[in-house]
């Protein structure tokens, strides 16, 4: 009966609107139209020439994306947005009064509330554990293709050739590298062509593989193929990382663990930064982050007490600059010593060492 004198939460609220998202959208965005997970629409709030709107239909129901400014948010940030109310972490109160009158459960009876609220209930679980399966189906696929890659020696493909015309040799580390391998062809569903690729395995705190980063590359392995992008990551891949070079010890976390080592973890974002410190620096363990904002989220293992982050030469670019703080905090909030390094040369250790 408390629930019903204080009326629906602002997370009920949001599940109601979910619900319902694609009326939403249409409401919000009425010169839009769907187009597969997504409501594509002109941005209401200026004169746009094509639709520059993405909003999600499925997945999370109502986050959206301005592809001409980058703004983005969730379902209530898309009604505060399009409606010019204040932004939610200034002020709730406009945007909830909206939702609420949309919603139609503004002085509606408790019963039919409570009714409204269960249904959406029962939806956002059923959303959440198709999620799960969804990433779960992802997981295992993405596994099947590194282990696929991983049939050929690595330093006798064309990955291996790919990587000497940037100047890394894998033959001078002396042992394989555990994490990369090869497919003859791929499928780059952006160009709908196919290309050799170079695949690289993303492992998680349980040491388990659920993504992978693959470079497309030229059929004589003389650069990346000419396509856009060249580089993709598949799926999701927070909190893991590039298990790239095992340092010095040549063991494993756990094993290192069980030993009592102490070691440096050099932490870099790409594939060819990893093997340029790997070459030149090969008493340290490497890992690669896959992207700048995925550095705070990598759980550091137990025989790690010093992480050296090696971030590009991003200096004019203030939003990479915050990542890379608040992925420093993250490690440190670790109890690890944390420091920066940057190239004297170019924008990132790769263009360092071909220099």
């Amino acid at each position: 009966m408390a629930n019903d004198a204080r009326g629906p939460s602002m997370a009920e609220i949001k599940s109601m609107l979910q619900v319902q998202v694609e009326s939403l959208a249409r409401a919000l965005c009425p010169s839009g139209s769907r187009s597969g997970k997504w409501w594509l629409a002109s941005n209401p709030t200026r004169a746009d020439a094509k639709p520059s709107l993405g909003i999600g239909l499925t997945g999370v129901p109502g986050a959206w994306s301005d592809f001409a400014t980058g703004d983005k948010g969730d379902i209530f940030d898309l009604i505060a947005y399009v409606n010019g109310f204040p932004p939610m972490k200034q002020d709730v109160r406009d945007t909830m009064r909206w939702a609420r009158a949309w919603l139609g459960i503004e002085g509606a009876a408790p019963a039919v509330v409570q009714t409204r609220i269960h249904a959406a209930k029962i939806d956002a679980e059923r959303r959440a554990k198709e999620a799960e399966e969804r990433t779960a189906k992802a997981q295992r696929r993405a596994k099947a293709i590194y282990l696929d890659a991983k049939k050929l020696p690595f330093e006798k493909t064309l990955a291996a050739e790919y990587l000497g015309t940037r100047g890394l040799d894998v033959r001078a580390l002396g042992r394989p590298l555990g994490c990369l391998g090869f497919l003859d062809e791929m499928w780059h569903s952006d160009t709908n062509t196919k290309w050799p690729v170079m695949i690289a395995g993303f492992t998680d705190a349980q040491n388990r593989t659920i993504a992978i980063h693959r470079t497309y590359l030229a059929r004589d392995g003389s650069g990346k193929a000419p396509v856009t992008p060249a580089r993709k990551v598949w799926p999701a891949f927070n909190g893991a990382a590039i298990r790239l070079w095992r340092g010095e010890s040549g063991l494993s976390i756990d094993d290192a663990a069980k030993q009592g080592l102490r070691e440096t973890l050099v932490l870099v974002e790409g594939v060819e930064d990893g093997l340029s410190v790997a070459i030149a620096c090969p008493q340290y363990r490497v890992w690669c982050a896959g992207s700048l904002s995925n550095i705070g989220n990598i759980k550091l293992p137990e025989c790690v007490d010093e992480v050296i982050v090696c971030a590009d030469n991003d200096w004019g670019k203030s939003q990479a600059q915050q990542l890379l703080e608040r992925g420093l905090d993250a490690l440190a909030s670790q109890n690890v010593i944390v420091r920066v390094t940057r190239s004297n040369r170019g924008k990132d250790m790769n263009d360092a060492l071909v220099a």
